[in-house]
């Protein structure tokens, strides 16, 4: 498993989403199956951002681990108002698209939450890139 500890602002999203690119491109993980967990991760770390507090000392808790033939993203915060949902919205409104695209992409993910901690997790099956491609 790989932990690292985001900031809550908009730059630790590039450098979460970059540092899971380069673990995935190592176990030769298909190129679009790194960009789905990359934009699944950005979303996951974004909504802690904008709708949570970070943990007691002022960071995010981010973690991937590649287990049973799936990737485990898992996004720790000091939680907020409400437990993270599908935000119900018309199309046209500028955000609330987080957990939607999640959905779309994650084979599954839920909401853990503790009396000082929520944890939002998504698992993609991986997909390989065949030897010989690049």
């Amino acid at each position: 498993m790989f932990t690292t500890w985001a900031s809550p602002d908009a730059d630790s999203v590039t450098a979460v989403r970059h540092g899971l690119a380069n673990t995935l491109q190592e176990l030769s993980l298909d190129r679009d199956f790194i960009d789905d967990a990359e934009l699944v991760l950005g979303e996951l770390l974004v909504n802690s951002i904008r709708h949570a507090r970070p943990l007691d000392f002022g960071r995010i808790e981010v973690s991937w681990d590649l287990r049973d033939g799936a990737v485990l993203l898992r996004v720790t915060d000091g939680g907020g108002a409400q437990a993270p949902h599908i935000r119900d919205g018309a199309t046209y409104e500028s955000g609330g698209r987080g957990l939607r695209i999640v959905d779309a992409l994650a084979d599954r993910w839920g909401v853990e939450r503790s009396a000082t901690t929520t944890t939002v997790w998504a698992e993609l099956a991986v997909r390989r890139t065949p030897v010989g491609v690049s």
